[in-house]
C-alpha cells in the first residue's frame, strides 16, 4: 500500500512539472508570434530598380533599418505595424508590415531644377596679381 502511495505522489509531481513546462512553452510560443521578422524590398516605382540605402522606420519611433545594396531589408516588428519608407529624392511612403513586403517609392517632383555655381577666384587672381588657374566656361558650352 505504501508503494502505491509513493507512486501516486511521484505521478502527481510529474504531472505538475509537465503542466508548468506546457505553460512556459505556450508563453514562449505566444511571444514569438507577437513579433515576426518582416522582410521585403524597396524599389523605384518607375523603373523597378532596387533602392540601396533606403530607410525603413517603425512609424512613431526611431527604430528601423536600412535596405541592402539589392534593396532588401528585414525588421523585427508586429505584423500590421505601420512602416515609413524614405529615400533621398523620393517621396516618403507608408505601408502596413506584412511578410514579403514590396515598397515602390515614387520620385519626388520637388527637387532642384538648376544649380548655379559661382566663384570669386577671378577677382582674387586680379587682386593678388599672382598666377592662379582660372577657367571660364560659357553657358552654351555646358549644353
Amino acid at each position: 500500500m505504501l508503494v502505491h502511495v509513493v507512486e501516486n505522489i511521484n505521478l502527481i509531481k510529474l504531472i505538475t512539472i509537465m503542466r508548468k513546462l506546457f505553460l512556459v512553452g505556450l508563453m514562449l510560443l505566444m511571444s514569438i508570434t507577437t513579433f515576426a521578422q518582416v522582410s521585403g524590398k524597396v524599389l523605384d516605382k518607375e523603373t523597378g530598380d532596387p533602392l540601396p540605402g533606403a530607410t525603413i522606420i517603425i512609424d512613431g519611433t526611431s527604430d528601423g533599418t536600412v535596405s541592402g545594396f539589392d534593396g532588401t531589408f528585414s525588421l523585427d516588428v508586429k505584423v500590421g505595424t505601420m512602416l515609413q519608407f524614405s529615400y533621398i529624392g523620393y517621396e516618403t511612403y507608408y505601408l502596413s508590415a506584412k511578410e514579403d513586403l514590396v515598397a515602390s517609392l515614387a520620385p519626388d517632383m520637388n527637387v532642384l531644377g538648376e544649380v548655379v555655381v559661382t566663384s570669386g577666384v577671378i577677382d582674387i587672381a586680379k587682386i593678388r596679381s599672382t598666377p592662379v588657374a582660372v577657367s571660364t566656361i560659357s553657358p552654351w558650352k555646358l549644353l
